[in-house]
Formats: structure tokens, sequence, C-alpha cells
């Protein structure tokens, strides 16, 4: 696991969110093809995904200073991952870089219907031991995705005794 770079303790973040980082590859199609058959898309798109990954760019694009607690792979698509987040504006110094590969989600779109099916192929995760409490900046909200249980209850917990709101994603917990 490599640290990144960069001192937290003297940042002020309006949202600093947890949560799954993925590089997300949409195949836009005509229709979902039969069992077994091929067929061509319309259009790809391959962009960082993750729902709150997603959110801290939104927030970003509205002026908020956000940063995010991630996990990514030592390969391209993390690096990819890292370079988009800080294009919009997120603070990417808490991310972990691992060995593990980067998490990627590929999904089909339906044309008419906007119908999706996504697989997520995920061997890299936030652990508890990876939020280092003493190196998070001033904070004035939380963001989680509950995926990496562990890791979001601590920062939920040190969230609490902080006064700090969190709003944890109860619909991405698996059950």
């Amino acid at each position: 696991m490599l640290p990144r770079e960069g001192s937290n303790l003297d940042k002020v973040i309006d949202c600093l969110g947890l949560g799954i980082a993925p590089i997300d590859i949409l195949l836009q199609i005509p229709r979902y093809p039969q069992p077994g058959n091929k067929i061509d898309a319309l259009n790809i798109t391959i962009q960082g995904g993750g729902p709150i990954p997603t959110a801290m760019v939104t927030l970003s694009c509205l002026g908020l200073k956000t940063g995010l607690i991630a996990a990514v792979g030592e390969d391209i698509l993390g690096d990819f991952v890292i370079e988009e987040l800080e294009s919009k504006g997120v603070d990417t110094s808490l991310i972990i870089t691992k060995k593990n590969s980067t998490a990627i989600a590929v999904g089909w779109i339906e044309y008419n219907s906007g119908r999706r099916t996504i697989a997520l192929n995920l061997k890299i995760q936030i652990k508890a031991r990876d939020i280092r409490i003493g190196k998070l900046p001033t904070t004035r909200s939380v963001h989680l995705d509950g995926r990496d249980l562990p890791a979001c209850m601590k920062l939920a917990s040190w969230a609490q005794n902080n006064d700090i709101p969190d709003d944890a994603k109860s619909n991405s917990i698996l059950e």
C-alpha cells in the first residue's frame, strides 16, 4: 500500500467521501442480444465511476471543496482515476494505491429504453486500518457508500465524535 503525498491537516474540505472508485466502461447497444449472441456497440464511454467519486465531482463542480478516500491499483487505470478526479477539482491526497488492480465496472446501456446491466470486477478495497484518523483534514461533512463497511464505520465514528454530519448510503451495503 502506497500513501499519496501531501499533508491534509491544514486543509478544509466541505465534503469528504469514502467509496469505491472503479473505471466505468459503458457500451451503448441497440438492444440486448440473445444469450450466446454478439452485438455491435453504438458508442463507448470510458470514465471514472462509483457513487461517491461521482458525488464528489458533482459537489466540486458546484464550487465545494471535496476529497475522496478510496483505493486504486498501481496500474494505468488507477492513474486514470486519480487524474480524472484531480482534473475535476477533487482532492485525491487520501486515495491509497495498492498492489491489487483498480476496480472495473462494465455496463451495457440499451439505446431506446435506457435499461442497463453493470458487471463490477472489484478486487480492491479500503480497510479500516487504511484510514489514518490523525491525517484527516478538517471536514464539514462525510459521504459514505457503505461497501467497505469496517472502513465506513471507522470514518462515521470519527465524524460522529467530531460532530461532523455523515450520510451513509444504506442502499450500497451488500446483504
